[in-house]
């Protein structure tokens, strides 16, 4: 992953450096870019490579269910995992095989660890709320999100051009907990309080493979160029695995791998960009993307054991990300 980094910092340094005309800041969806001047009568192809940085924020949930003898479903457990300050170096690539046809791909890699906190709830006593949490801060060990689609101009209509486009995502984040309180019901509700000093009691890991479709709409205006974008999909398959380590008198025994999924669900993402030429040398850029994803998992399973859990997962994932760029025209 070193080598990745390597090369993305690389580009990065290139577009800020000596980026040629581009048309649009780089952002967490990838998109047409500015086109190498490769194109000719012998040669129709455009080809360019972007880089950029972007700051993200964001959160995962993860819910567990079990079924009672009715058919109705009660909550088991409930935990959320922050994404907070996360330096995204990206690199993107488009290719212009035809005039009205574009292939986009885009990879972006976390720089930091980032920040954030994460609490567990547990509902262990039927009938009553939530007999067991667990609250600590984490680190985000792992993040990068990998987009590729293909984009097809439709029509531009009064200096609006409007296009329609088709690709799959990766998405995954992976974190490491320093738990610090907690509070566990043993012989009466809620009668045991302690603390975990900061020890690392759970490592977990999101996972989203997500087949879209969406449109865009680019318009220049003077020296500024600006694009909008909405993509969809009712399919976003999701899992994630969690490993519960350093843990004592809890549901799963100390070591234990649980992974959930795949399962199914839905994504939505929405975002907007845009470029300033200050001068006919010197341009501005930023970028501004909102994405949500959620899938519900039929079953989960130990990895140790192959156990097969009869309990349903939900998980979900929301992120926002500002991109920005500044470069000069040779």
């Amino acid at each position: 992953m070193r080598d990745v980094k390597t090369v993305c910092a690389t580009l990065a340094v290139v577009a800020l450096a000596a980026a040629p005309a581009p048309r649009t800041a780089t952002a967490m969806h990838a998109t047409g870019g500015p086109e190498i001047a490769m194109r000719s009568e012998e040669t129709p192809l455009g080809f360019s490579m972007r880089g950029s940085m972007g700051y993200l924020n964001g959160n995962a949930n993860r819910a567990t269910y079990a079924e009672n003898p009715d058919g109705s479903r009660r909550q088991l457990t409930s935990s959320s995992w922050d994404l907070r300050g996360l330096f995204m170096l990206g690199c993107e690539a488009t290719a212009e095989v035809m005039d009205r046809i574009r292939i986009n791909a885009g990879l972006w890699k976390a720089m930091n660890e980032g920040s954030g906190e994460t609490d567990e709830y547990r509902w262990l006593w039927i009938g009553h709320e939530w007999s067991h949490w667990q609250h600590g801060s984490v680190d985000v060990i792992n993040a990068f999100m990998f987009d590729i689609n293909a984009s097809l101009d439709l029509v531009n209509y009064q200096g609006i051009l409007l296009s329609a486009l088709a690709g799959l995502r990766r998405d995954s984040f992976a974190w490491l907990d320093s738990a610090l309180w907690y509070t566990e019901t043993k012989t009466t509700f809620r009668d045991v309080h302690g603390t975990y000093n900061g020890q690392n009691t759970i490592g977990y890991r999101q996972d989203y493979w997500t087949p879209y479709a969406g449109g865009d709409a680019r318009a220049s205006f003077g020296p500024a160029d600006v694009e909008l974008y909405l993509l969809f999909s009712p399919v976003s398959i999701g899992s994630d695995l969690i490993h519960y380590k350093n843990r004592e008198n809890k549901t799963f025994p100390q070591g234990l791998h649980v992974e959930s999924g795949p399962g199914l669900g839905g994504y939505i993402a929405a975002g907007g960009r845009g470029l300033y030429n200050v001068t006919d040398n010197l341009f501005a850029g930023a970028g501004l993307d909102v994405t949500s994803q959620t899938t519900r998992n039929a079953n989960r399973k130990t990895i140790e054991t192959n156990e097969v859990l009869r309990k349903g997962t939900a998980l979900s994932q929301s992120a926002v990300m500002l991109t920005g760029v500044v470069g000069w025209r040779f």
